[in-house]
This record gives C-alpha cells, sequence and structure tokens, in this order.
C-alpha cells in the first residue's frame, strides 16, 4: 500500500497539485467565513478560559461576579514624585476633567487630543447573554460600566464632623487651593474603603478605575486614557515645572495597569509576533536547506509543505469555532520545522543515492521504501506527544495539542503525496549532479557525524556514566523548581505595562484582586415536625446539635446528634399566653407594681392613650417609674398610665410577640446546653458572623506581604460607627447586635448611590464578601494566601450555617496552574507510555524500545532542570513543553534505531553498520537537528516572554535530544552489539 501511495502521487503529479490547491480553498473558505460570522470570537487571551466553562470554581466566580456586580477593572494611575505628591489643586482639577471626559464616552464615541485630532473609541461591545430558559443571545452594549467607575468625584464619603452624619461626594469639584486639596487628601485617608487603595498614603498615586464587562475594550480603552493624561496633565504645572518634567529630569507620569489591559495588549501583540516570527522561522530554515543542498527548487518542496499544513491547520482551527489562544497563536512556528522534518530525511537520502544512476523516479521509490515506516512512526509519536495534551483539561492546551496533532498528521501527508509528485514535476533536469556537488558525508556535517561517532564509539563506558551523573544531577534540580505564573510577566521587564504594574503596586495596597466569599446555607427546613414538649425533652437530653432560627417566622429547625432533621414552629397558645403574661407579672412585680385584669375598650377608643411595643412599656417604667398597668385578655392588650410622666399608654400583646418570647427562652436554653446556634434571617448582619468576617480578615492580610489591604462592608459598619460617635477611635469597631447592624446599614445607604453597598453585601444579607488587594499577580503569592486562610478557617471553623469559598481572577489563575501540573503530568505520563509502547511495536523489541527511551528521558530530565537550576519559573509555555519533547525528541531515535537495523541486515556486521550509520542517516538527523532548533531562534527576538521562553527551551531541547541521540544510543549499540546485533562479536573495551 505504501508504494502504491507513492507511485499514484508520481504517476499523476499534476492530480495531487489539483487537489492540494482544492483542499487549500475549502479550509480557507471555512476560515474566512467564521471570521466574518464571529469577529470578536477569533481572538482569546482571557485567562478564565485555561479552565472548562462548566468548572466549578469557574461557575462560582461567575456567580459571585453577578450576585455583586464585580468587573473587570482598567486602572489609571496619575504619579507625581513631588512633596505634595497628586494633591495638588491643578493635579485634582486635571483628574476630574479626565473623569468627566471618560463619563463622557457614555454618550460619545470619541475624544479629542491634546492636538485637537479626534480619536474614535467605540466602547460598544458584543456581550453573550444567557436568559432564564438556558439559550444565549449576543447584545450589543456599552463595555464600560459608567456608575460604577472609581474616582474622587464619583465616591461617595461618609462624613459624621459637624455632629450629623453626611455622605456625599468625596470631590464633587476640584478645590482651587492647596488647602481644599490637603482637606481632600485628608478625607481619603479617614476612609477605609479609598486610604492606600483609590490614593497612596503618601500622597504620590491617584488612581481612576474603570470597570468594564469585556475584557476586549481595555487595549483601546488604554489608548484613550494616555491621550487623555496627556491632553489634561499637559497643561499642569507643579513648583514652575512641567507636570511630566524636562526630557532630562521627567517628573510626573500616567499609567494604566490592570490584568485585563496586560490581556487585550497580548491579545494584540500575538498576531504581530506571529506575523514577523513564522516567516521568519521559515526563512532560517530555507537558508539551511540550500546550505544542506543547494538546489533552490528541490528546497522550495519543504517550504510549501510547511506553508500548506500550517495554513491547513490554522484555517481548521478557526473554521470548526475555536479561538486563537496564546498557547494556539504559537502553532505556526512549532509547526513550520516539524513539517519540513520528513521531507529533509527524503531529499537527503535522494542526495545520497541519486549519484548511484537509477533514474529519479527508482531513486525517490527507493528512498520510501527505507523511508516509510520511519517518517510514519516519527509523525505518530510526533502526533502522540502533543494530542497527549488533551489530558490536561486546559481547553486552550488542549486544543493547541489536538491542533498540531494534526498539523503533524497532515505534513506527513504531504510528504508522501505532494512531496513525490512535486519531485517528480521538477524533472530529472533539477537533479544533474545532484549529490555530487559537495558531498554531505564530507562536509562539515559529515564530520561532525565521524567526530560523534569516535566519541560514541571510543569512550562508549564514559558516555554511559557521564549521563548517569548527569540524570542524578538532573532529579536533585527538579526538586527545586518553582510553579508560577503572572499574565503581567508575559511582557518583557522594560515593557511599559510592567513598569506601570511595579509603581502602582509599590505604591498603593494592590491591583490584583481576589475575593473570600461567605455564603449562608442553613439545615433542611423540611424535616420532621416535632412539638414543643418534644423539642425540649430532646434538649433536656443533649440530642440537638446544631439550630438554625427565625425570629419573624418563629421556628426552629436543624440536626440532631444522630443526624436527623427537626423542625419546631412555635404557635400562640392559651398556655403560651398565660406563661408570657407569668413573666411580665414578675418584671412588674420585681418594680414594685402589679398586674390587674381590666377592659380596655375605654383606652382603646381613649385619643389620649398612645400605642407602644411591649420593650417600649418596660423602659417606659424604667425611666419614669411605676404605674398602673392591667391587661385585658379579650383584646389581647397591655395598658395603662405612668402619673409621674402623664403618659396613658396600651401595647398589643400580639402571638408573634408571644411566640418570640418563647423562642428567646429556647434560645438561651440551647446556648446552655452547648448547642450551635444560627440566626437565618440577615445573618450577615449578626455579629458573630462579622466577627469571623473580620477574623478571617486579619489573617489573610498577615503581615502585609502579598495582600495590601481588604475592603469589605466591615469597613463601612466601623466607618459608620466612628463617625456617629464624634471620631472616638474606641468605636471604631463592629456593631456588638444585630438591630445596632441594621441601623448602619441602613444609615450606609443614605447617600446618592444606595447599592454602593450590595458591592459587599446581598441585598437580602445573605452572603458577603471580602476583596483582597493583593500587590503581585503571582499565582504562588495567590496559593500562600489561600493556604494560609484555609489552615486557620480548618482550626477555626466558621459559625453555623456560613461556607468559605474563594473567587476572584487572580484565584482562578491559581487554580489552572495548578490543574496544569497534575495534567501535565497525566499527559507526559500518558504519551511516555504510549510512545513507550509504538516503539516496542515498531521494532518489535521490548530491548529496542526501552534503548530508545533513554535519551528522551535524559532529555526531559535536563530541561527540567535546568529549569530549576536558573530559578525560572514552571509556567503555561514551559509546562507543554515535556510532552512536545517527547513526541518529537523520540523521532531521532526512531530513524537510528530503524535506519542501522536495515543497515545491519545488508552488512551483516556491527563495524560496518556503524559506519555506515554515521555517513548518511547521521547527516540528515543532524540536518533536522539543527533545522528545527534553529527554526525557533526568531522567538529570541519575541516582546512577549512566553514565545522567548518556547523559543529559548525547544532551541535547547532538539540539540540536547539531536545529539544525545547520536552520543548515548551508539555507545549503548557497541557494549551490547552482541544482542542487539545478532551474529556480531564486538571487543567493549576503551
Amino acid at each position: 500500500m505504501k508504494e502504491s501511495l507513492i507511485r499514484f502521487s508520481m504517476s499523476r503529479p499534476k492530480t495531487i497539485l489539483l487537489m492540494t490547491a482544492i483542499i487549500t480553498l475549502i479550509t480557507v473558505i471555512l476560515a474566512l467565513n467564521q471570521i466574518m460570522q464571529h469577529p470578536d470570537r477569533i481572538i482569546d487571551t482571557d485567562p478564565e478560559n485555561m479552565l472548562d466553562k462548566n468548572e466549578p470554581v469557574r461557575l462560582f466566580h461567575q456567580t459571585t461576579r453577578e450576585r455583586f456586580e464585580l468587573f473587570d477593572m482598567v486602572a489609571m494611575g496619575i504619579y507625581h514624585p513631588g512633596e505634595k505628591g497628586v494633591f495638588t489643586p491643578e493635579i485634582l482639577q486635571a483628574v476630574n476633567a479626565i473623569t468627566e471626559e471618560i463619563l463622557a464616552l457614555q454618550y460619545n464615541d470619541y475624544i479629542i487630543d491634546a492636538n485637537g485630532d479626534t480619536l474614535r473609541i467605540d466602547t460598544m461591545v458584543n456581550n453573550e447573554r444567557v436568559n432564564a430558559d438556558g439559550s444565549t443571545e449576543v447584545v450589543r452594549e456599552h463595555g464600560i460600566i459608567f456608575d460604577d467607575l472609581m474616582a474622587l468625584s464619583e465616591i461617595e464619603d461618609i462624613n459624621g464632623e459637624t455632629g450629623d452624619l453626611v455622605i456625599s461626594s468625596l470631590m464633587a469639584q476640584a478645590p482651587d487651593d492647596q488647602q481644599g486639596a490637603n482637606e481632600i487628601k485628608k478625607r481619603v485617608d479617614l476612609h477605609p474603603l479609598l486610604a492606600n487603595k483609590l490614593a497612596s498614603n503618601d500622597g504620590k498615586i491617584i488612581g481612576i478605575y474603570i470597570p468594564i464587562n469585556n475584557k476586549k475594550l481595555s487595549y483601546d480603552l488604554s489608548l484613550a486614557l494616555e491621550a487623555l493624561a496627556i491632553k489634561h496633565l499637559g497643561k499642569v504645572t507643579v513648583d514652575g515645572q512641567p507636570f511630566f518634567g524636562a526630557p532630562e529630569q521627567p517628573m510626573g507620569e500616567f499609567i494604566v495597569a490592570g490584568i485585563p489591559v496586560a490581556q487585550d495588549t497580548f491579545g494584540k501583540y500575538m498576531f504581530e509576533q506571529m506575523g514577523v516570527s513564522a516567516p521568519l522561522a521559515g526563512l532560517v530554515i530555507f537558508i539551511l536547506l540550500y546550505v544542506f543542498f543547494r538546489r533552490v527548487k528541490v528546497i522550495v518542496a519543504p517550504m510549501i509543505m510547511a506553508v500548506l499544513a500550517i495554513t491547513w491547520t490554522m484555517a481548521l482551527l478557526i473554521g470548526s469555532g475555536f479561538t486563537v489562544h496564546i498557547m494556539s497563536s504559537m502553532i505556526p512556528i512549532f509547526l513550520f520545522p516539524i513539517a519540513v522534518l520528513n521531507s529533509i530525511h527524503v531529499i537527503s537520502s535522494i542526495h545520497k543515492r541519486y549519484s548511484e544512476g537509477k533514474g529519479l523516479e527508482e531513486t525517490i521509490l527507493s528512498t520510501y521504501r527505507s523511508l516509510f515506516a520511519p517518517i510514519l512512526f516519527t509523525s505518530i509519536t510526533t502526533i502522540v506527544g502533543f494530542v497527549s495534551l488533551i489530558l490536561t483539561f486546559i481547553p486552550p492546551v488542549q486544543v493547541f495539542g489536538s491542533f498540531v496533532g494534526v498539523g503533524v498528521a497532515l505534513a506527513w501527508f504531504l510528504s508522501v503525496t505532494f512531496l513525490p509528485a512535486y519531485l517528480v514535476l521538477a524533472g530529472e533536469k533539477t537533479f544533474e549532479d545532484f549529490g555530487h556537488a559537495e558531498d554531505s558525508e564530507h562536509g562539515l556535517l559529515g564530520k561532525l557525524a565521524r567526530g560523534l561517532q569516535g566519541l560514541s564509539q571510543n569512550y562508549s563506558r564514559t558516555v554511559l556514566g557521564m549521563s548517569g551523573v548527569l540524570f542524578i544531577l538532573a532529579i536533585i534540580g527538579i526538586w527545586q523548581i518553582e510553579i508560577n505564573d503572572n499574565p503581567v510577566k508575559w511582557f518583557k521587564s522594560n515593557h511599559p505595562l510592567r513598569h506601570a504594574d511595579e509603581l502602582m503596586n509599590s505604591h498603593i495596597s494592590g491591583t490584583y484582586m481576589a475575593n473570600i466569599v461567605f455564603d449562608f446555607k442553613t439545615a433542611d427546613a423540611a424535616g420532621e415536625e416535632i412539638g414543643l414538649a418534644d423539642f425540649r425533652s430532646e434538649m433536656q437530653q443533649n440530642r440537638i446539635a446544631t439550630a438554625f432560627y427565625d425570629r419573624e417566622a418563629g421556628s426552629i429547625w436543624g440536626q440532631s446528634t444522630s443526624g436527623d432533621s427537626f423542625q419546631l414552629a412555635l404557635e400562640a397558645d392559651d398556655a403560651m399566653r398565660e406563661n408570657y403574661l407569668s413573666t411580665i407579672a414578675a418584671r412588674l412585680e420585681a418594680n414594685g407594681m402589679k398586674l390587674g385584669k381590666a377592659s380596655a375598650n375605654a383606652a382603646l377608643d381613649s385619643d389620649d392613650y398612645e400605642e407602644f411595643e411591649v420593650p417600649e412599656v418596660f423602659e417606659l417604667l424604667q425611666e419614669s417609674g411605676p404605674g398602673n398597668i392591667a391587661y385585658d385578655a379579650e383584646n389581647q392588650v397591655l395598658f395603662g398610665q405612668i402619673k409621674q410622666a402623664g403618659l396613658k399608654f396600651y401595647a398589643f400583646v400580639s402571638d408573634e410577640r408571644v411566640t418570640g418570647s418563647v423562642l428567646s427562652e429556647l434560645l438561651d436554653e440551647l446556648r446552655s446546653h452547648g448547642v450551635k446556634l444560627a440566626d437565618a434571617s440577615e445573618p450577615f448582619k449578626t455579629p458573630e458572623v462579622l466577627k469571623y468576617m473580620e477574623s478571617i480578615e486579619r489573617v489573610a492580610v498577615d503581615d502585609s506581604s502579598t495582600v495590601g489591604a481588604v475592603s469589605s462592608m466591615l469597613d463601612i459598619l466601623k466607618k459608620v460607627s466612628w463617625e456617629l460617635r464624634s471620631r472616638d477611635d474606641a468605636f471604631y469597631k463592629l456593631p456588638e447586635t444585630k438591630m445596632e447592624a441594621g441601623q448602619y446599614f441602613f444609615l450606609a445607604k443614605g447617600g446618592e448611590n444606595p447599592d454602593d453597598l450590595h458591592k459587599f453585601v446581598t441585598r437580602d444579607y445573605d452572603a458577603a464578601h471580602l476583596w483582597l488587594h493583593l500587590n503581585t499577580g503571582d499565582n504562588k503569592a495567590m496559593e500562600e494566601v489561600v493556604k494560609r486562610v484555609d489552615n486557620w478557617a480548618q482550626k477555626n471553623p466558621p459559625p453555623p450555617g456560613v461556607e468559605m469559598k474563594w473567587a476572584g481572577l487572580n484565584y482562578i489563575n491559581s487554580v489552572w496552574q495548578q490543574k496544569m501540573v497534575g495534567g501535565m503530568a497525566n499527559s507526559l505520563v500518558g504519551a511516555y507510555i504510549t510512545v513507550f509502547l509504538m516503539v516496542v511495536l515498531l521494532f518489535r523489541s521490548l530491548r529496542w524500545g526501552m534503548i530508545a527511551m533513554i535519551p528522551i528521558s535524559l532529555t526531559i530530565a535536563l530541561i527540567y532542570a535546568l529549569i530549576g537550576y536558573i530559578g525560572k519559573p514552571y509556567d503555561m509555555p514551559i509546562a507543554v513543553l515535556s510532552s512536545l519533547t517527547l513526541g518529537l525528541s523520540i523521532d531521532f531515535g526512531i530513524h537510528y534505531i530503524e535506519r542501522s537495523r536495515l543497515i545491519h541486515k545488508t552488512t551483516g556486521s556491527y563495524a560496518e553498520t556503524i559506519a555506515k550509520v554515521f555517513g548518511e542517516p547521521a547527516t540528515a538527523m543532524l540536518q533536522n537537528t539543527i533545522a528545527i532548533s534553529i527554526g525557533f531562534v526568531p522567538l529570541f527576538f519575541s516582546d512577549l516572554v512566553p514565545y522567548l521562553t518556547v523559543g529559548a527551551f525547544f532551541f535547547a531541547i532538539m540539540l540536547i535530544s539531536g545529539f544525545s541521540t547520536l552520543i548515548i544510543l551508539p555507545a549503548i549499540s557497541k557494549l551490547l552489539s552482541s544482542k542487539l546485533y545478532p551474529g556480531q562479536t564486538v571487543s567493549v573495551s576503551e
């Protein structure tokens, strides 16, 4: 079958070329159709998409954002190092002007820059919305959430300086003098939600935080912010100097930071980098091939094949509806060197054989007879290496691995169809003197191959001994690897985004966000209904483990110590009412009064009597002295008068009041029995829950090395308490009762933006969150915070019903990083076993299979060790290299073993076999090693760190694996020649 495929391609070359053109046209049409239909879905740099859409952590993160109406932020910082920092009237006026122009984008799609030119910025974006029935639709809407913009003029301040609690805009108008600017600074410093968050404590930076609902707006928005900063700050002078200073002495500056900007900017750079790197890789490989073969018409074939494989692969990827992520953007640079490997082997063999005078077609056939199996199996093992990335369970990495695997398969298909067809069309004349101009075995690579032969054959024991030492050193280095990633560090250290990130996070509490979310989940309230007597019995026997209660509903429910659910619904009866009246009578008697019985009809009909609640009656009696009090059982009303106060009153003793009293008694008894209680009605107003959140906040901040600050409703409660008590620091604390907390929340909602409170707590007060400000986007730092908080929470469980979970983009990043490590381990193990079995199957020898895996095992170990020794964080680009190394590096081993076995069948001598192996086969392997390594060199010059990392490490990987194969395998071959090449008797002494 293999020969018939080659013969068909050679006999109908024009048909093959026509079919190639048709396939190319079809795939390009598929891609263009997808691009025209969904232009916004082509590029994806969102780290959330590193997790599957149905991943629980991601779903909870999205739910959190929706419940608290949280959005990604583009942070603009205005910095000045002067004595007064940014708190001067001129700078504050510029800040207000910038803010106003940002808000004006709600109505305009342009801004006017400093030169008077119009800069268009379209803030309208296409967002996907999920309907109630589960269907989705694309909605065209503003990408900026203007109502939630955070700036000095848009944020309200809580102020009790005058004696009354006033909630008003922090800076409705910019001050005209320095005294006013100082006052603004003072008010910022006194506001816990703003101090060192919106503006730095040292006064050097003010931030404007723009919430967005679509990250793809970030880059264009950053350009608009840059234009506004130059326009308004360019007019400002500070101490007689321009804001931006002289060219030799720069002073102030503006910066734009935030993960959304980093992601969107990266997306803009991706295609630019690939548009440069992939063609450069092609050019470098073309030059190398020319140096190897000196026939332009011949070496054009591998270049065409590489372009076709890349075009088909990328077109299929886009046409199938997949987005181009950071990993899939690297497909062209990976495929270009890989796609030419098979053709290099074929052309190299033809280069060697053509001079034998068999004619072009026979030379091509004989070449494929010897190479068909090696190039098929090396292609399959390469595909396995890439496709094994499916086991990572990280969607963008799965897409990358799958489609590179598709590309490798297409490249192989082209190498056995397009390549022979092209070579035949090139004609005999193209191959005149082919292989005579410079015999590759006597050229530089031929000499290098002979040198490697001498090393491996003369020092075989030393080679294997050194390999063992290197493997031990590699294991030590692997243990030093640190797992970490940070989207901002995808850019080089001198990039403006890196500078902005460092400047902002060195002055304010942090621009990276994570959330600790607290939910209240009650036990099943539909448990077995029990009566009051049974409940008291269970309680007396200590059979109740956990109890939830709702005062308004007059109910208690929970779980018994046996795990069964129960429910007690209190309903007032005569016995309860009598008991309640007895309690009232006892309290009156304790104060020297008696409870009489009389009709209250006259009191209820009289205008002289005022209505009160029962607790208020006792407060009046305590304040104004004794009085005459009676109870009307028919009307269920308490009434009387307090002569000293000249007050007549009545208070209905409602059934709710009666059951409430019984409920209070039961709760007191439950506490005395050590039962865990939880108020299920607006639980995040209860002191127990608030204090637990405060404890978690303290643990999260710890020494402030990572978490610079925390924003939450706790800050609002403390601020209100402090302002109400004339800023007495003793009252900068949480409320001590649920009623007090409710009052504080009510007061905090007294401004023009009452919904701002619900950025931190739900409207039902059944969920809340702590908003952590981290000063680094490193996943490692995030994981340390999570571990510290979770360890403390495990030792100090939350109040009953309260559940604690993590959310936020920084946390999402750390989760997929952890999944990547486990996924890559699965991928590597799966690929290793699969490749090993395939090699064993190919050679029908367990011994050869084990030997073939030695060079790639050492290569992988050495590369990981290098990462550990140089301190390079183990991030996503590096993680994928292990499986890719396995798939590609085994190619060299397969070619060496297969060619040596075939040659040995004809020579029958190990010495002759090894001599011939280090002729054309070794030269071809060196050509491939160099070609694929050099193919990644253009990435060295990338502005994007992941591309540079992939280029540098893959360059090293391919060189190490290629040379280790040509040194280690021949050394093993010599030491085990009698077993590997039956019938040989060869001395192995050195």
